[in-house]
Protein backbone atom coordinates (compact mmCIF):
# COMPACT_ATOMS: atom_id res chain seq x y z
CA UNK A 1 0.00 0.00 0.00
CA UNK A 2 1.39 3.48 -0.93
CA UNK A 3 1.94 5.25 1.98
CA UNK A 4 2.03 9.15 1.05
CA UNK A 5 0.69 11.04 -1.45
CA UNK A 6 2.89 11.63 -4.82
CA UNK A 7 3.37 15.53 -5.65
CA UNK A 8 1.15 14.37 -8.69
CA UNK A 9 -1.49 13.22 -6.69
CA UNK A 10 -1.36 16.04 -4.77
CA UNK A 11 -2.47 18.52 -7.90
CA UNK A 12 -5.05 16.16 -8.95
CA UNK A 13 -6.63 15.97 -5.65
CA UNK A 14 -6.67 19.90 -5.62
CA UNK A 15 -7.81 20.50 -9.14
CA UNK A 16 -10.78 17.92 -7.99
CA UNK A 17 -11.52 18.98 -4.54
CA UNK A 18 -11.47 22.62 -5.52
CA UNK A 19 -14.15 21.21 -8.48
CA UNK A 20 -16.28 19.39 -6.64
CA UNK A 21 -16.42 22.06 -3.87
CA UNK A 22 -17.49 24.65 -5.85
CA UNK A 23 -20.27 22.69 -7.12
CA UNK A 24 -21.60 21.20 -3.47
CA UNK A 25 -21.04 25.19 -2.65
CA UNK A 26 -23.13 26.13 -5.45
CA UNK A 27 -25.78 23.25 -4.40
CA UNK A 28 -25.89 24.68 -0.60
CA UNK A 29 -26.29 28.71 -1.95
CA UNK A 30 -29.14 27.28 -4.12
CA UNK A 31 -30.85 25.25 -0.95
CA UNK A 32 -30.67 28.53 0.94
CA UNK A 33 -30.98 31.08 -1.94
CA UNK A 34 -34.02 29.45 -3.49
CA UNK A 35 -35.91 30.25 -0.05
CA UNK A 36 -34.71 33.66 0.32
CA UNK A 37 -35.50 34.90 -3.22
CA UNK A 38 -39.18 33.39 -2.58
CA UNK A 39 -39.05 35.15 0.75
CA UNK A 40 -38.31 38.56 -0.74
CA UNK A 41 -40.32 38.70 -3.60
CA UNK A 42 -43.32 37.91 -1.80
CA UNK A 43 -42.22 40.48 1.19
CA UNK A 44 -42.31 43.25 -1.79
CA UNK A 45 -45.41 41.92 -3.08
CA UNK A 46 -47.26 42.51 0.55
CA UNK A 47 -45.26 45.84 1.01
CA UNK A 48 -46.66 47.27 -2.23
CA UNK A 49 -50.30 46.07 -1.44
CA UNK A 50 -50.64 47.40 1.88
CA UNK A 51 -48.08 49.80 1.96
CA UNK A 52 -50.34 52.11 3.97
CA UNK A 53 -50.36 49.78 7.03
CA UNK A 54 -46.75 49.67 8.09
CA UNK A 55 -47.93 46.87 11.26
CA UNK A 56 -50.19 44.74 8.42
CA UNK A 57 -47.36 44.61 5.95
CA UNK A 58 -44.81 43.34 8.42
CA UNK A 59 -47.46 40.82 10.41
CA UNK A 60 -48.35 39.20 6.86
CA UNK A 61 -44.38 38.68 6.08
CA UNK A 62 -43.64 37.18 9.10
CA UNK A 63 -46.45 34.63 8.45
CA UNK A 64 -45.26 34.45 4.95
CA UNK A 65 -41.50 33.34 5.86
CA UNK A 66 -43.12 30.99 8.79
CA UNK A 67 -45.49 29.53 6.11
CA UNK A 68 -42.92 29.11 3.76
CA UNK A 69 -40.39 27.28 6.14
CA UNK A 70 -43.11 24.21 6.36
CA UNK A 71 -43.17 24.39 3.12
CA UNK A 72 -42.09 21.75 1.12
CA UNK A 73 -42.58 22.83 -2.01
CA UNK A 74 -39.73 25.58 -1.84
CA UNK A 75 -37.53 23.13 -0.20
CA UNK A 76 -38.39 20.65 -3.70
CA UNK A 77 -37.70 23.89 -6.20
CA UNK A 78 -34.26 24.50 -4.07
CA UNK A 79 -32.94 20.82 -4.28
CA UNK A 80 -34.17 20.78 -7.89
CA UNK A 81 -32.64 23.88 -8.79
CA UNK A 82 -29.58 22.77 -6.63
CA UNK A 83 -29.08 19.33 -8.43
CA UNK A 84 -28.74 21.74 -12.03
CA UNK A 85 -25.00 22.45 -10.52
CA UNK A 86 -24.44 19.17 -9.76
CA UNK A 87 -25.16 17.74 -13.37
CA UNK A 88 -22.98 20.51 -14.78
CA UNK A 89 -20.16 19.54 -12.31
CA UNK A 90 -20.33 15.76 -13.54
CA UNK A 91 -22.12 16.08 -16.91
CA UNK A 92 -23.47 12.99 -19.12
CA UNK A 93 -21.57 11.01 -16.27
CA UNK A 94 -24.06 11.39 -13.36
CA UNK A 95 -26.23 9.07 -15.72
CA UNK A 96 -23.38 6.65 -17.26
CA UNK A 97 -21.63 6.11 -14.32
CA UNK A 98 -23.05 7.81 -10.92
CA UNK A 99 -26.47 6.28 -10.59
CA UNK A 100 -25.93 3.20 -13.13
CA UNK A 101 -22.82 1.31 -11.46
CA UNK A 102 -23.81 -2.66 -9.83
CA UNK A 103 -21.56 -4.60 -7.87
CA UNK A 104 -22.65 -7.27 -5.66
CA UNK A 105 -26.21 -8.62 -5.31
CA UNK A 106 -27.85 -7.59 -2.54
CA UNK A 107 -29.97 -10.15 -0.55
CA UNK A 108 -32.54 -9.89 2.21
CA UNK A 109 -29.66 -10.53 5.05
CA UNK A 110 -27.76 -8.12 4.31
CA UNK A 111 -30.29 -5.60 3.63
CA UNK A 112 -31.57 -6.15 7.32
CA UNK A 113 -27.94 -6.22 8.45
CA UNK A 114 -27.59 -2.42 6.70
CA UNK A 115 -30.90 -1.44 8.05
CA UNK A 116 -29.96 -2.40 11.29
CA UNK A 117 -26.71 -0.35 11.18
CA UNK A 118 -28.07 2.58 9.77
CA UNK A 119 -30.68 3.18 12.46
CA UNK A 120 -27.73 2.43 15.40
CA UNK A 121 -26.34 5.79 15.30
CA UNK A 122 -29.81 7.64 16.40
CA UNK A 123 -28.59 6.73 20.05
CA UNK A 124 -25.60 8.10 19.36
CA UNK A 125 -26.98 11.26 18.61
CA UNK A 126 -29.90 11.06 21.35
CA UNK A 127 -26.59 11.22 23.58
CA UNK A 128 -25.09 14.13 22.09
CA UNK A 129 -27.92 16.07 22.47
CA UNK A 130 -27.77 15.58 25.98
CA UNK A 131 -24.56 16.34 26.51
CA UNK A 132 -23.91 19.48 23.99
CA UNK A 133 -27.31 20.51 25.27
CA UNK A 134 -26.19 20.50 29.32
CA UNK A 135 -22.75 21.99 28.10
CA UNK A 136 -24.22 24.80 26.46
CA UNK A 137 -26.72 25.38 29.38
CA UNK A 138 -23.89 25.65 31.68
CA UNK A 139 -22.40 28.83 30.08
CA UNK A 140 -25.84 30.05 29.00
CA UNK A 141 -26.72 28.99 25.75
CA UNK A 142 -28.72 26.05 24.10
CA UNK A 143 -28.83 24.51 20.94
CA UNK A 144 -33.04 23.63 22.05
CA UNK A 145 -33.84 25.04 18.32
CA UNK A 146 -31.37 22.86 16.28
CA UNK A 147 -32.50 19.72 18.28
CA UNK A 148 -36.14 20.67 17.31
CA UNK A 149 -35.27 21.06 13.83
CA UNK A 150 -33.72 17.85 13.48
CA UNK A 151 -35.91 15.09 15.39
CA UNK A 152 -39.73 17.63 15.09
CA UNK A 153 -41.85 16.19 12.46
CA UNK A 154 -43.37 17.99 9.34
CA UNK A 155 -46.10 20.09 9.87
CA UNK A 156 -47.54 19.85 6.40
CA UNK A 157 -47.89 16.71 3.54
CA UNK A 158 -45.35 18.88 0.99
CA UNK A 159 -42.99 19.03 3.73
CA UNK A 160 -43.64 15.04 4.50
CA UNK A 161 -42.74 14.69 1.35
CA UNK A 162 -39.87 16.33 0.96
CA UNK A 163 -38.26 14.77 3.77
CA UNK A 164 -39.77 11.34 3.64
CA UNK A 165 -38.79 10.93 0.10
CA UNK A 166 -37.84 14.06 -2.13
CA UNK A 167 -35.15 14.83 0.15
CA UNK A 168 -33.37 11.33 0.62
CA UNK A 169 -33.38 10.61 -3.33
CA UNK A 170 -31.68 14.00 -4.11
CA UNK A 171 -29.39 13.90 -1.46
CA UNK A 172 -28.16 10.27 -2.26
CA UNK A 173 -28.11 11.48 -6.12
CA UNK A 174 -25.56 13.81 -5.08
CA UNK A 175 -23.59 12.90 -2.35
CA UNK A 176 -23.52 8.95 -2.94
CA UNK A 177 -23.65 9.47 -6.62
CA UNK A 178 -21.94 12.89 -8.16
CA UNK A 179 -19.80 13.36 -4.68
CA UNK A 180 -18.64 9.52 -4.74
CA UNK A 181 -18.81 9.33 -7.81
CA UNK A 182 -16.12 11.73 -8.94
CA UNK A 183 -13.67 10.31 -6.12
CA UNK A 184 -13.71 6.63 -6.62
CA UNK A 185 -10.56 6.64 -8.43
CA UNK A 186 -8.76 7.35 -5.65
CA UNK A 187 -9.92 4.54 -3.71
CA UNK A 188 -13.36 3.43 -1.55
CA UNK A 189 -12.07 4.24 1.41
CA UNK A 190 -11.19 7.65 0.40
CA UNK A 191 -14.62 8.28 -1.65
CA UNK A 192 -16.46 6.78 1.27
CA UNK A 193 -14.81 8.89 3.89
CA UNK A 194 -14.85 12.11 1.69
CA UNK A 195 -18.37 12.02 0.82
CA UNK A 196 -19.61 11.23 4.02
CA UNK A 197 -17.82 14.06 5.68
CA UNK A 198 -19.38 16.44 3.30
CA UNK A 199 -22.71 15.25 3.66
CA UNK A 200 -22.33 15.55 7.06
CA UNK A 201 -21.52 18.95 7.33
CA UNK A 202 -24.25 19.96 4.29
CA UNK A 203 -26.75 19.78 7.54
CA UNK A 204 -25.35 22.71 9.09
CA UNK A 205 -26.72 21.17 12.20
CA UNK A 206 -24.18 20.85 14.95
CA UNK A 207 -26.06 17.69 16.15
CA UNK A 208 -27.74 16.37 12.57
CA UNK A 209 -24.29 16.53 11.01
CA UNK A 210 -22.39 14.04 13.01
CA UNK A 211 -25.41 12.04 12.90
CA UNK A 212 -25.51 12.23 9.01
CA UNK A 213 -21.27 11.67 8.92
CA UNK A 214 -21.92 8.10 10.53
CA UNK A 215 -24.72 7.07 8.30
CA UNK A 216 -23.04 8.57 5.33
CA UNK A 217 -20.06 5.88 6.08
CA UNK A 218 -23.07 3.06 6.26
CA UNK A 219 -25.01 4.34 2.96
CA UNK A 220 -21.48 5.29 1.15
CA UNK A 221 -20.16 1.18 1.92
CA UNK A 222 -23.47 0.03 0.34
CA UNK A 223 -23.59 2.45 -2.53
CA UNK A 224 -19.34 1.18 -3.71
CA UNK A 225 -20.44 -2.39 -3.07
CA UNK A 226 -23.96 -3.20 -4.14
CA UNK A 227 -25.14 -0.02 -5.61
CA UNK A 228 -27.50 3.49 -5.19
CA UNK A 229 -30.54 2.22 -5.56
CA UNK A 230 -29.76 0.25 -2.03
CA UNK A 231 -28.92 3.52 -0.56
CA UNK A 232 -31.65 5.31 -1.91
CA UNK A 233 -34.12 3.25 -0.44
CA UNK A 234 -32.19 2.51 3.26
CA UNK A 235 -32.34 6.76 3.09
CA UNK A 236 -35.86 6.81 2.11
CA UNK A 237 -36.94 4.02 5.19
CA UNK A 238 -34.95 5.75 7.67
CA UNK A 239 -36.15 9.37 7.06
CA UNK A 240 -39.98 7.53 6.40
CA UNK A 241 -39.18 5.73 10.10
CA UNK A 242 -38.69 8.96 11.80
CA UNK A 243 -41.10 10.81 10.36
CA UNK A 244 -43.94 8.54 11.57
CA UNK A 245 -42.36 7.87 15.14
CA UNK A 246 -42.34 12.20 15.44
CA UNK A 247 -46.32 12.02 14.60
CA UNK A 248 -46.35 9.33 17.82
CA UNK A 249 -47.84 11.02 20.61
CA UNK A 250 -47.74 8.87 23.30
CA UNK A 251 -50.98 9.93 25.22
CA UNK A 252 -49.24 13.36 25.45
CA UNK A 253 -47.11 11.37 28.25
CA UNK A 254 -43.11 12.82 27.29
CA UNK A 255 -41.94 10.07 30.05
CA UNK A 256 -43.50 7.33 27.90
CA UNK A 257 -42.50 8.96 24.81
CA UNK A 258 -38.51 8.96 26.37
CA UNK A 259 -38.66 5.78 27.28
CA UNK A 260 -40.01 4.05 24.11
CA UNK A 261 -38.30 5.80 22.11
CA UNK A 262 -34.74 5.82 23.79
CA UNK A 263 -35.50 1.90 24.66
CA UNK A 264 -35.77 1.27 20.91
CA UNK A 265 -32.81 2.93 20.08
CA UNK A 266 -30.21 1.27 22.88
CA UNK A 267 -31.76 -1.80 21.48
CA UNK A 268 -31.07 -0.74 17.79
CA UNK A 269 -27.92 0.26 19.15
CA UNK A 270 -26.73 -2.71 21.29
CA UNK A 271 -27.44 -5.22 18.17
CA UNK A 272 -25.30 -3.03 15.48
CA UNK A 273 -22.87 -3.72 18.01
CA UNK A 274 -23.29 -7.55 18.05
CA UNK A 275 -23.78 -7.62 14.12
CA UNK A 276 -20.57 -6.04 13.61
CA UNK A 277 -18.61 -7.42 16.50
CA UNK A 278 -19.78 -11.25 14.89
CA UNK A 279 -17.81 -9.46 11.53
CA UNK A 280 -14.88 -7.72 12.90
CA UNK A 281 -12.43 -9.83 11.01
CA UNK A 282 -14.62 -8.81 7.91
CA UNK A 283 -14.50 -5.13 8.79
CA UNK A 284 -10.87 -4.91 9.46
CA UNK A 285 -9.78 -7.03 6.21
CA UNK A 286 -12.25 -4.24 4.48
CA UNK A 287 -10.37 -1.22 6.65
CA UNK A 288 -6.78 -2.86 5.57
CA UNK A 289 -7.87 -3.15 1.89
CA UNK A 290 -9.12 0.20 1.74
CA UNK A 291 -7.84 2.41 3.49
CA UNK A 292 -6.78 5.71 1.87
CA UNK A 293 -3.10 6.96 1.43
CA UNK A 294 -2.21 8.69 4.81
CA UNK A 295 -3.22 12.02 5.02
CA UNK A 296 -5.35 12.50 1.67
CA UNK A 297 -8.15 13.05 3.63
CA UNK A 298 -6.96 15.76 5.63
CA UNK A 299 -5.05 17.03 2.30
CA UNK A 300 -8.57 16.98 0.42
CA UNK A 301 -10.72 18.45 2.82
CA UNK A 302 -8.18 21.58 3.33
CA UNK A 303 -8.64 22.87 -0.07
CA UNK A 304 -10.16 26.20 -0.86
CA UNK A 305 -13.72 25.70 -2.05
CA UNK A 306 -13.57 22.30 0.60
CA UNK A 307 -12.86 24.86 3.23
CA UNK A 308 -15.40 27.26 2.15
CA UNK A 309 -18.10 24.77 2.46
CA UNK A 310 -17.09 23.68 5.24
CA UNK A 311 -16.74 27.57 6.41
CA UNK A 312 -19.99 28.02 5.62
CA UNK A 313 -21.92 25.44 6.83
CA UNK A 314 -20.31 25.82 10.72
CA UNK A 315 -21.43 29.86 10.59
CA UNK A 316 -25.02 28.53 9.70
CA UNK A 317 -24.57 25.62 12.37
CA UNK A 318 -23.27 27.98 14.95
CA UNK A 319 -25.49 30.61 13.66
CA UNK A 320 -28.27 28.31 15.48
CA UNK A 321 -26.64 28.39 19.26
CA UNK A 322 -29.03 30.96 21.08
CA UNK A 323 -28.63 32.54 24.23
CA UNK A 324 -30.89 31.45 27.52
Amino acid sequence: MQEELALEQKKEIKKDMNSLGKAIMLYTVSLFGVFIVISIGVSISIAMKYSNNEKLVEKMTEEVVNNLANNGWSYILSVVVGLIFIYIYRKNKLFTEDLTETNKKMDLKTFITMFVILMAPQFIAVILQVLLESGLNSIGFSIMGQIEEATSGSQTFSMFLYVAFVGPIIEEVVFRGAVLGSLKKYGKGFAIIISAVLFGIMHANLIQSIFAIIIGLVLGYVRTEYSIKWAILLHTINNLISEVMSYMSYGGNDFLETLISGGLSAFIFALSLLILNSKKEELKNYIKINKPVKKSCSYALTRFWILAFILLNTLIAIGGIEKI
